[in-house]
């Protein structure tokens, strides 16, 4: 049988979630190629499916990127292969395997890559010939901010010149809240693990690496490895989802503020009732609200054999940035009965994280947010929580799992207290000039003194007066080289919460989304900080964003690219723009 993008559907996934992908289909409607096949320790699958035989309805894994529109009761499932590839994917990885495919297939491009082809080429599979590392790039005798500068001037793509208006220009990368680089070190380190076959000291020096970064007792936590943060979810919500009993009907609470991976696996994959705890429009949780509930649930017992088991919240918005009082929620929880998880997506790469002083229960979270963009994340989950261990696949990916070890072993040393204060000064400095420029509204957190910046990180959303998002992220990138995101952040949620979004236009959305499947919503601007970025790159954004905000309206011409429908909302007029775009997966 042949395999053409004609009558086939290619989907790269983790080992787990391979093996839920084909559950239940024939053998001969599919075709799993592993990493491990090309003699890469990189625990990835490229699975071939019959497009006629691909399931229909919910995927098993949902999170980031699984859904096109997300409303508090109903969900518009995202279209193949992005329904099955929950998570971001890891995009390094599933280069190397298309290329080490293409070198056993001798160079060629066939039309079938799954066939067994030509093994003619000796080296894959075999031990690598890699460069040895500089010894200089490991900054023996360095510490502190003197390492961060050193550290930063090893980013990758740090120099690459891109094409504008106005012509060739440094790349400035103010993305990194949906992944961030990897800096040569961190590289070398996945090079070299690339082709492993062995991995049991790496795994375990790894995963002690993660306890110390994290606070963790390695005898009151385990540590499984993953895919990232959606796929780490996914896990407790499977694990939990059979704990249910006669005496006991559990309760999940999650929050307005979550990213859709902290949401969907709840909402769609558990038998459980999930409740939303609600926040304000900075982004702050109503910790008052959260006692209410936990007191009606599992203090008075007002709802039958109900109670809330966990409470699953965001340490940190992928959206506005805010960072909420973790340690008093998990008073709360704690006090009665329940337990914590915290999505640390966000969190992990911009300030300390110590899980036994604050309190928690669960934290999960992906290397690619912290610098290491190779497929690996992390569950750290208390003892006894989960009634089996997950599968351990996520130890396949050597090359990923040597990545993350490397990163937290320079953060270490760099000290992540000074990460917080250079992202502090540099945070500081944005929000006082998007403050500035006429036509811009900031949302979230906007508080420019050093203490404001200890309830926030680096992620800033907002929108120009008159300007849709997508426009501003197109226009930037244009104009001056420079990369944001754009759109609703797979926080749909959120971002309708904080616009003003009410129900008949949320019902209006769901409307044209089903009508034009491949259109979607601006939501709004957003840009985030990341190790490699300077103040020069904090101004360079500022005077590209306040040279665009003066020209705003200034030409009349329709976007040949987009159809408009203006709303009044209560914080400014937007235009709501549809056009097919792909670029809400994180």
């Amino acid at each position: 049988m042949g395999f053409s993008p004609r009558t086939h559907g290619l989907i790269f996934c983790s080992p787990w979630q391979s093996r839920s992908l084909v559950d239940g289909l024939a053998p001969e409607s599919y075709r799993i190629l592993s990493s491990a096949e090309m003699g890469l320790a990189l625990g990835l699958r490229a699975v071939a499916v019959r497009k006629k035989d691909l399931p229909k309805g919910p995927p098993v894994h949902s999170g980031g990127g699984t859904a096109k529109l997300i409303s508090y009761d109903w969900t518009i499932w995202a279209g193949s292969p992005a329904r099955f590839e929950a998570g971001t994917p890891a995009v390094i990885n599933c280069i190397a395997l298309a290329r080490a495919l293409q070198l056993r297939n001798g160079g060629r491009n066939p039309e079938n890559p799954f066939n067994s082809g030509n093994t003619g080429n000796p080296e894959i599979g075999s031990e690598p010939r890699v460069p040895e590392e500089d010894p200089g790039k490991d900054f023996t005798g360095l510490r502190g901010k003197e390492l961060l500068n050193a550290f930063r001037d090893t980013c990758i793509g740090k120099d690459l010149a891109v094409p504008t208006t106005n012509g060739p220009a440094a790349f400035l990368n103010f993305d990194s809240a949906a992944s961030t680089p990897a800096f040569e070190p961190v590289w070398e380190a996945y090079r070299k693990a690339l082709y492993r076959t062995e991995g049991n000291e790496l795994i375990q020096a790894v995963r002690s690496r993660c306890a110390r970064f994290l606070g963790v007792d390695p005898g009151e936590f385990d540590l499984h490895f993953c895919a990232n943060t959606t796929e780490a979810v996914n896990l407790v919500a499977s694990g939990l989802t059979g704990t249910t009993s006669s005496e006991v009907e559990p309760v999940i609470v999650n929050s307005l503020l979550e990213h859709s991976s902290n949401d969907l696996p709840w909402m769609t994959h558990t038998p459980f009732q999930t409740l939303r705890l609600s926040v304000d429009k900075k982004g702050f949780f109503d910790l008052a609200g959260l006692d209410r509930i936990l007191t009606e649930y599992n203090h008075r017992k007002l709802h039958g054999k109900k109670r809330v088991t966990l409470v699953a919240l965001s340490g940190a918005s992928n959206v506005l940035g805010t960072c909420n009082d973790m340690e008093a929620a998990a008073r709360i929880v704690h006090a009665h009965g329940g337990r914590l998880l915290v999505d640390g997506a966000q969190w992990v790469a911009h300030r300390p994280v110590d899980l036994t002083r604050v309190g928690m229960d669960a934290f999960v979270l992906s290397a690619h947010k912290i610098y290491a963009p190779f497929g690996s994340g992390l569950l750290v989950i208390r003892k006894g929580i989960l009634p089996a261990d997950p599968p351990r696949d996520g130890e396949e990916n050597l090359a990923g799992l040597a990545a993350l070890g490397k990163i937290l072993d320079i953060l270490d040393r760099i000290g992540m207290d000074v990460v917080a204060r250079e992202e502090e000064r540099l945070g500081i400095r944005m929000i006082r000039g998007l403050k500035s420029i006429p036509g811009l509204q900031l949302y979230g957190p906007d508080g420019a003194e050093p203490e404001d910046m200890d309830r926030r990180v680096g992620v800033f959303a907002f929108n120009i007066q008159n300007m849709v998002s997508f426009k501003v992220g197109k226009e930037l990138a244009a104009r001056n080289g420079i990369g944001i995101r754009v759109g609703c952040h797979c926080a749909h949620i959120l971002v309708k919460h904080v616009l003003g979004v009410g129900p008949g236009l949320e019902r209006f959305q769901r409307f044209i989304q089903t009508l034009v499947p491949g259109m979607t919503f601006p939501g709004m601007a957003r840009v985030s900080l990341g190790l490699e970025n300077t103040e020069e790159d904090v101004d360079a954004l500022l005077a590209a964003l306040r040279a665009l905000a003066a020209d705003r309206g200034k030409d009349p011409r329709p976007d040949p690219e987009a159809r408009t429908l203006v709303k009044s909302f209560p914080s400014q007029r937007l235009a709501e723009v549809y056009r097919p775009v792909s670029d809400d997966r994180i």
